[in-house]
């Protein structure tokens, strides 16, 4: 059974493309009122901001982690643009292990660095 760690580590890693085009989105919206007198809203902006590239900046030293397989696992699965991960197969294919051991390896991959996401 997976634990309440490792379903959140999972989502955020799914979540890795969407946040960085939030944070891009982010920094167009703060663009747009930065020249006003929303001091408010620019500081809003600019938090949300930070909490973004820190999400992203925990996922890329947590892949640090990993070794070479276990890297490619993660950012075929995950990383790749929104709507686009790798079906296990491919995956599989990619790393020289079969199915069965890809699945076995994202869980130990996920338990390893759920902590640290």
């Amino acid at each position: 059974m997976l634990d309440e760690k490792f379903k959140i580590a999972e989502q955020k890693l799914y979540d890795y493309q969407k946040i960085k085009i939030e944070i891009n989105s982010i920094k167009l919206d703060l663009k747009k009122i930065e020249n006003s007198d929303r001091l408010d809203q620019i500081e809003f902006f600019k938090k949300e901001i930070l909490e973004r590239e820190i999400q992203i900046q925990k996922i890329e030293n947590a892949m640090d982690l990993l070794n070479e397989e276990e890297r490619k696992i993660v950012e075929y699965r995950y990383l790749k643009k929104k709507g686009s991960s790798y079906k296990w197969e491919y995956i599989s294919s990619m790393v020289g292990f079969s199915v069965s051991q890809c699945k076995k390896m994202r869980v130990n991959i996920i338990n390893k660095i759920k902590e640290l996401i």
